[in-house]
């Protein structure tokens, strides 16, 4: 039970998604019993309607749209700096809450909990199934417990994890203050939430995962996660690589930068029968977009090459 309730900010990064933004203030509104929070929208020059939705139906929520298109960080960062809260809660544009107390269990776990750095709560797709919980991260990327094969033999339980999905977070003012804003170089999205919860590790603080508190996630529809495109294969590459030189200790740098050759190898090859594992007699040499996937992994690593000297002064900071 919470005695005192300090104020929450809780912050919504949007772009052109006007219904389910809608969706997603419409849920805060009817299913928060929390009794101390503001809302503030962080639009990425939207031209939907979404100031006029907002304006019209949600007065009590504070609006800021930027001028032109900015990351999702950028975004974040911005609402951060508007927010008056002891606590910034960050909510992807596509979740729904489900159940009233969502809010209270996961600022009483902050309040009563040492060292808290960041709390997670429980993602579900709309059939109810688990999405999203806590994870580990490895050089291959993040996993998340139980809904990867390698990890599905974990609990998963109110803990200390490596990292959380950040559509849904809860963060200390303090502790934003003593880390630091979201790193902006994860533009325009990607890696950013895990990177995030890797920098509080290393400052001694916990990650923590609730299941008492759910959201359905609709992942996919915000923004331009809309559609699986070769542009969002170069954005996974460019992140992913950012992270890993930005994170992993050298012996696992080293395995990291030696694994791009099997990324490298997939612009050129795909797998037969993809319901099966990877294997040299599972291979076959892709049928389109060979050169395409190339161009789009080249720039990828080029970006971060050019990046080196920015990433090696934030790496050394760390």
């Amino acid at each position: 039970m919470i005695e005192r309730y300090p104020i929450v900010s809780i912050v919504i990064t949007t772009w052109d998604n006007k219904e389910i933004l809608e969706n997603c203030l419409d849920s805060v509104k009817n299913y928060t019993n929390y009794p101390r929070y503001e809302v503030i929208v962080v639009d990425n020059n939207s031209n939907d309607g979404t100031r006029e939705m907002v304006e019209e139906k949600y007065p009590e929520v504070e609006f800021f749209s930027s001028d032109e298109k900015i990351s999702v960080q950028k975004a974040i960062n911005i609402g951060i700096k508007k927010s008056k809260g002891v606590f910034l809660l960050h909510l992807d544009d596509d979740i729904e809450a489900i159940h009233e107390d969502w809010l209270n269990n996961m600022v009483e776990i902050a309040l009563k909990k040492e060292n808290v750095g960041l709390v997670g709560c429980k993602l579900l797709y709309p059939n109810g199934e688990l999405q999203h919980g806590a994870g580990k991260v490895t050089i291959m990327g993040p996993k998340h417990y139980q809904n990867d094969k390698y990890l599905k033999e974990y609990p998963l339980d109110q803990s200390d994890y490596e990292y959380v999905t950040g559509a849904c977070i809860l963060i200390p003012k303090k502790v934003i203050e003593d880390i630091g804003y979201f790193d902006e170089g994860f533009k325009p999205h990607g890696f950013d939430d895990t990177d995030y919860c890797m920098r509080l590790h290393k400052k001694g603080y916990k990650v923590i995962y609730t299941p008492n508190s759910k959201m359905i996630h609709y992942e996919g529809v915000s923004g331009d996660q809309k559609k699986y495109t070769l542009f969002e294969f170069y954005k996974f590459k460019k992140n992913q690589i950012r992270f890993g030189l930005l994170n992993f200790r050298i012996k696992d740098l080293l395995k990291f930068i030696l694994l791009e050759f099997y990324w490298l190898g997939r612009c050129f090859f795909e797998k037969k029968n993809k319901n099966s594992s990877l294997s040299i007699l599972n291979l076959k040499i892709r049928e389109r977009d060979k050169i395409k996937r190339l161009k789009f992994y080249s720039r990828a690593v080029f970006e971060n090459m050019s990046d080196l000297i920015e990433i090696a002064k934030k790496r050394i900071k760390r």
